[in-house]
């Protein structure tokens, strides 16, 4: 690189002067990359709580169009007893997923899921963006590759009338599969993830307590 010195003369930058500039890039990189970072984390967090919003206007819509019931209470397994319907069968991924385990098929056998029609099979809106590994140390696919869905159904107001629950504003309704059904831990946002509430409302917060004693999971 050349500039002019007073006698018209090309004049070489000096080597220290060429080190100075770089250092300054990268300082001024090294300020600007945790922004940038911050800012892309957030957004993505922004497009997931989207997802639950859209989410739960389904929801909404399925309730209405069943006489204000909210999911079925139980659902038959080949060779297994009853059991309540899993927290993640309500939408999403119908069929492909890898899940192997003690509920056997039942990730692949519920066609179409229930809220599928209310979102126009638009599946990724059942799929955390960050939810693309596992969150367990023990298994090494996605939750969406494992069941088909980032979010998990609070599976306590199964087989409810929507309106027979009390301050819609205080029940969970949805949360990121990493905040319940993660035993490591792992959060896919940085230690919270978003929670919806049954009255539509989205809190990005850390994992809420569960009481397996409270029907409503009020946290």
């Amino acid at each position: 690189m050349r500039d002019l010195a007073r006698d018209g003369k090309p004049r070489l930058f000096t080597l220290v002067e060429l080190l100075v500039v770089i250092s300054v890039i990268a300082i001024l990189m090294g300020l600007l990359l945790p922004a940038l970072r911050s800012a892309r984390d957030k957004a993505v967090a922004s497009t997931c709580g989207g997802n639950l919003a859209n989410i739960h206007k389904a929801f909404i819509m399925y309730v209405m169009d069943w006489n204000d019931q909210i999911f079925w209470g139980e659902y038959w397994l080949p060779n297994t007893p009853d059991t309540y319907m899993d927290r993640y069968v309500y939408g999403g991924r119908s069929t492909g997923n890898k899940y192997s385990g003690g509920q056997g098929n039942l990730f692949n056998n519920i066609v179409p899921r229930p809220l599928n029609q209310y979102v126009k099979d638009n599946i990724e809106l059942f799929h955390c963006p960050r939810d693309f590994k596992s969150c367990t140390s023990w298994n090494d696919t996605s939750k969406f590759e494992q069941v088909g869905n980032s979010y998990a159904f609070n599976w306590y107001l199964r087989d409810r009338k929507l309106t027979s629950l009390p301050d819609h504003s205080r029940l969970i309704l949805f949360t990121e599969a990493c905040e319940v059904d993660c035993p490591d831990g792992v959060l896919w946002h940085g230690g919270k993830g978003n929670v919806c509430y049954l009255d539509g409302h989205m809190i990005f917060m850390e994992v809420p307590y569960q009481d397996t004693n409270d029907p409503a999971w009020v946290p």
